[in-house]
């Protein structure tokens, strides 16, 4: 346990790393807005949580790090973020506010959320499972359709708020088919990746539709179809065919058990597409049985991780000058 004079030197140690990070923002930026903390800071990119200075508006303010000022595949990515939270009408996803996209500073100033991360490490009532199911079926519509892959799907970027699930995590967007990171560079997290995405394969909405079959798996059983495997073993794993062998699955009703093993098959094409996911989703509705077959009651609630605002990256737990007592999140964006 940290005593109160370690406490206040924690504090101040993270005072000037946020003084620090938001003097390296260009001065364009930090004229248009006031820094509040500094939530995520990268090689390329830092967020912070800001105000805007003309009107007040609380949000997430992501801009590139001085370095990655003239970084042209950096900026590509912000762009292409931007772009496609600008596709999206559902109220699903985070909305972007306001954002710069030429000259020496841009930015993205985001909507911040505020909710819990959903949990896998238990089972849920089947009813939950099907809520998150089709509110990210409803944001991959809409960026499929609008060529993009979110690339990111898995219980950090899915927010349970007072209005339901919202969906974060654009932050690893990319138009389907093409790579903006270099070939052998994973993104998102390694329990959610499809096999080919592994394998660093070009981006396709079957990775999506993995990532969405790997976290309603874990909130059924609390598991993964890679469950005890190591680095390894898991891009061994994705070089064999078929679907996922779990025991867990087993114990689902078979409704659930074919959707889930056709969501995560190893196979990128004999995955089905979001519209079918959200069909079979919609006929698991209310009423659909729990993990042991028995009914369950309507609106269960959703386990959830410790309230935070997001909408941008949080630290890495135990990391970094911003290391917190209370264990945070993982970077969302």
């Amino acid at each position: 346990m940290m005593h109160s004079r370690d406490n206040q030197a924690f504090r101040n140690e993270s005072a000037r790393a946020d003084r620090s990070a938001w003097e390296g923002v260009a001065a364009t930026v930090r004229s248009r807005f006031e820094s509040l903390e500094l939530l995520h800071e990268g090689e390329v990119v830092c967020v912070f949580s800001a105000r805007r200075v003309d009107d007040g508006r609380l949000g997430a303010l992501k801009v590139l790090t001085p370095g990655a000022f003239g970084h042209a595949p950096t900026r590509a990515r912000l762009a292409q973020q931007a772009h496609a939270l600008q596709s999206l009408r559902t109220p699903i996803a985070v909305r972007l506010v306001e954002s710069k996209l030429g000259g020496p500073g841009p930015y993205l100033f985001l909507e911040y959320v505020h909710g819990h991360a959903i949990s896998v490490g238990t089972p849920h009532p089947a009813e939950a499972a099907v809520r998150v199911g089709l509110a990210v079926c409803q944001v991959l519509r809409e960026l499929h359709g609008s060529g993009f892959v979110h690339r990111a799907i898995e219980p950090s970027h899915l927010l349970v708020t007072r209005d339901g699930i919202r969906v974060l995590g654009f932050g690893h967007v990319s138009e389907d088919g093409h790579r903006l990171t270099a070939k052998g560079i994973r993104v998102g997290s390694l329990a959610y990746a499809a096999p080919e995405q592994l394998r660093g394969d070009r981006p396709t909405p079957a990775m999506d539709v993995f990532a969405l079959g790997v976290v309603l798996t874990g909130m059924l059983t609390g598991g993964s179809p890679w469950r005890g495997k190591t680095i390894a073993g898991i891009v061994a794993a994705s070089s064999s065919a078929g679907p996922f062998e779990d025991r867990q699955l087993a114990l689902l009703p078979r409704a659930w058990r074919g959707l889930l093993a056709a969501m995560t098959h190893r196979c990128a094409d004999e995955r089905p597409g979001v519209d079918e996911v959200s069909f079979r989703l919609a006929a698991l509705g209310d009423g659909s049985p729990t993990l042991d077959g028995a009914a369950q009651e309507p609106r269960a609630p959703l386990t959830a991780r410790r309230d935070r605002g997001a909408g941008a990256p949080t630290p890495t737990p135990g990391t970094g000058p911003r290391a917190r007592e209370a264990e945070p999140l993982r970077p969302t964006s």
